[in-house]
């Protein structure tokens, strides 16, 4: 649970960063934008909300993507001195 609010967190700022620097590295976040450009017509200030929303939908794709990866990264049993050679 708490990967996933990581990984929520992470999506926010990886997504206002990718937006406010206008880079398209973020993949989930370009592919609802590309989405949303071919289904709504909007000018200036009125695409505000759906950059809010696709801000919003990434967030929560890097949420369970941050969630799976935990589920399979177990770092509590990680020891590192267990195969440790002498």
């Amino acid at each position: 649970m708490r990967a996933a609010l990581v990984g929520f967190i992470f999506g926010l700022v990886f997504s206002f960063l990718h937006i406010y620097l206008n880079l398209r590295f973020d993949l989930p976040l370009y592919l609802i934008l590309v989405a949303f450009d071919k289904t709504v017509s909007c000018t200036k200030q009125g695409c505000l909300p759906y950059v809010v929303a696709a801000v919003g939908i990434s967030s929560i794709i890097w949420a369970i993507l941050f969630g799976i990866a935990a589920r399979f990264i177990n770092f509590r049993d990680f020891d590192p001195t267990k195969d440790a050679r002498p």
